[in-house]
């Protein structure tokens, strides 16, 4: 694989109902809990997705009693392509995926599990606070949370760095980071206080893709 798991476990799950295929992903350690899922219909002559809020575009087809997807779109502004291949052993015990369109090709084999092992995939996730160290504001599951980090990034205009030191993501050396906690708890407060729990407020709400907000309406 392209990084190494550690300590986790990676499964995923496919269902087949005709031309309808339904796949599940995740990824559970003691410090990692992360899921995936995607729909294809291999009657269709493209398939849409979505990938840490960005739109992936797909075409499914069976070659050499393979599945084939291949997907293309956008991801943080830059295009990308991508191509999946799986492959079921003659005695169904296993399955191999091969991965290609990232900086390195891919190739990850699946040993099947009992069937009580689908029971993981209906199991509701940790929080975030359970599974990394450090998170004191964000209470959500912790499979949202790289999603929320992202929608951070996009509305400030940032990269990941911005606020932590890379490679060491638990840590509070950076200014940004503890400001960012402020302004969380802030939106956070107002949505509670103002709006009944809803999610009226975010921070796209004042910083429109800029890491300082605008003060006045452009001239």
């Amino acid at each position: 694989m392209g990084r190494p798991l550690g300590d986790a476990d990676y499964y995923v799950r496919i269902e087949q109902n005709g031309s309808t295929i339904k796949q599940q992903f995740m990824t559970t350690g003691p410090h990692e809990d992360e899921r995936s899922s995607f729909s294809y219909d291999t009657s269709a002559p493209e398939n849409t997705n979505t990938i840490r809020g960005s739109k992936i575009t797909s075409k499914v087809l069976s070659s050499d009693g393979s599945l084939v997807i291949d997907s293309s779109g956008e991801m943080r502004g830059h295009a990308f392509t991508s191509q999946e291949k799986w492959t079921l052993s003659p005695d169904h015990k296993t399955l191999t995926l091969v991965r290609t369109g990232g900086r390195e090709p891919e190739t990850i084999v699946f040993e099947k599990q009992p069937d009580s092992a689908a029971e993981l995939f209906t199991k509701p996730p940790r929080s975030a606070k359970e599974v990394y160290k450090n998170v004191q504001v964000l209470d959500v599951p912790a499979p949202e949370l790289i999603d929320a980090m992202i929608s951070y990034t996009r509305a400030l205009g940032v990269r990941c760095d911005f606020c932590h030191v890379q490679g060491h993501f638990d840590q509070d050396t950076k200014p940004e980071k503890k400001m960012a906690r402020k302004m969380i708890a802030m939106t956070q407060g107002i949505n509670r206080d103002t709006f009944g729990g809803t999610q009226r407020v975010a921070c796209w709400t004042c910083h429109r893709g800029q890491h300082e907000p605008a003060r006045e309406p452009a001239q």
